[in-house]
Parts: C-alpha cells; structure tokens; sequence
C-alpha cells in the first residue's frame, strides 16, 4: 500500500523557488523565473520574459506549455500573486488527474509513495477569475 504524503503548503519562498512542503519540511522545490519591472502602461509590475517562459516550460512542462492555447503575452499581466494562484490551481487539475505522484516522486526516497495536497491550507481549488485569459 502506498504511503499518502499530504503537501502541507505550496508556496513562493523566493522570486525564484516553488516550494512543497510536508510537516514543516521542504519536500521539494522547483525553479521559477518571476522578474519585476517598472510599471507602465498599466502592466503588472511582474512578468516572464521569452527566457523566463522557457524556464517554466521546462520545469513545469504539463502546468505551462509553451503554445498558442496560452501565449506568453497574456501571462505577463499576471501579478506575482495571480500567478502563484494560477500554479497551485494547475497543481490541483493535476491532482485530480492523478498525476501529482509522476511530478513529486522524485521528491521522496519512496518510490511507491502517493502525494496529494492540503488543499484547506492551499486555495484556491476554484478556477482563478483571471483564468479565462488563457
């Protein structure tokens, strides 16, 4: 029978790690690329350049794939905030897919272990009102 790690928290501990942790421990973390900028003509003051949205496509290739069905253009409005709500918001459809073991396992010395999420302490679970943009 698998061991059920439930991820206590996913969150932003840097501009540049994704971290998911189990009882106070970082299980694992995962680069990003989130860079500031001067705002202008109402953009966000955050936003992924061509390199960074190669990064993310790296590492989080079934959460942010490069392709016409979400152009980076749109991603760049996003505030810091709206985009670590949309990371966690992939995270769960993955989740619910089943898929969360194939992305974490990697993360723990079990290799038959199950992860899921506390998702009490990690909204949202609801579609991000943002998320029609893509």
């Amino acid at each position: 029978m698998k061991e059920l790690i439930l991820i206590d928290d996913i969150s932003s501990i840097s501009e540049s790690v994704f971290s998911f942790k189990y009882k106070g421990n970082v299980l694992k973390k995962e680069p990003f690329t989130y860079k500031k900028k001067r705002e202008k003509d109402g953009e966000s003051p955050y936003h992924l350049d061509a390199a960074d949205l190669a990064k993310v496509t790296k590492y989080f290739p079934q959460i942010f794939p490069y392709s016409k069905d979400r152009p980076y253009g749109k991603l760049k409005y996003l505030t810091k905030n709206q985009y670590i709500d949309l990371i966690k918001y992939e995270f769960y459809q993955l989740a619910l897919d089943g898929k969360l073991t194939n992305l974490l396992e990697c993360a723990h010395d079990q290799t038959y272990t199950k992860f899921d999420i506390n998702w009490e302490k990690n909204k949202p679970v609801n579609k991000p009102l943002f998320y029609q943009l893509y």
